[in-house]
């Protein structure tokens, strides 16, 4: 699993390495949007946040159906 979010990190690692960051592209922002949801789906759907046990959370309505604490604790 870790080995997709490494993956999904690594262009925008690279653009800031080789061109510096004030030349980073627009190109790896779609891949911190799928990092974090990548991220976000190992916290909800396969408790891997020891705050929030071993439970699935439903995020499909951005947290809307559940208690701030929890949403603050999943972002």
């Amino acid at each position: 699993m870790f080995s997709q979010l490494y993956v999904a990190m690594g262009e925008r690692v690279v653009e800031e390495l080789i061109l510096g960051k004030s030349e980073i592209t627009s190109g790896p922002s779609d891949d911190l949007k799928q990092a974090t949801k990548f991220t976000r789906t190992m916290v909800t759907n396969f408790g891997m946040k020891k705050e929030l046990d071993l439970l699935t959370h439903n995020y499909d309505d951005d947290g809307k159906s559940m208690s701030i604490d929890t949403r603050l604790l999943i972002v």
